[in-house]
């Protein structure tokens, strides 16, 4: 079964630990491949990052991994501008 077909919760199970979200985000590099590369928030075009911007951890686990890895929910941003929307979202 190709990854994109999968549930959140099929691809997960059994795996634990930091890296239990691996094939979810190689795919989500595979998805934004033909994208500018450019960070959206400040422009920096040296390396740029896929960001969720729904966290995969906050889908349930019958969501698809096409749904997860859609293009409204991925952007691309300099590590800066990652960290800072990982780390700073959930303060305001």
């Amino acid at each position: 079964m190709w990854l994109a077909d999968r549930t959140f919760g099929e691809e997960i199970k059994g795996k634990s630990g930091a890296g239990k979200y691996t094939n979810i985000r190689i795919h989500a590099r595979k998805v934004v491949k033909n994208e500018k590369k450019e960070c959206v928030k400040c422009g920096y075009d040296k390396h740029v990052e896929v960001c969720h911007i729904k966290p995969i951890k906050d889908f349930s686990f019958d969501s698809l991994i096409s749904e997860i890895n859609d293009m409204k929910n991925l952007m691309l941003l300099c590590p800066n501008c990652h960290w800072e929307f990982d780390n700073i979202r959930n303060t305001n």
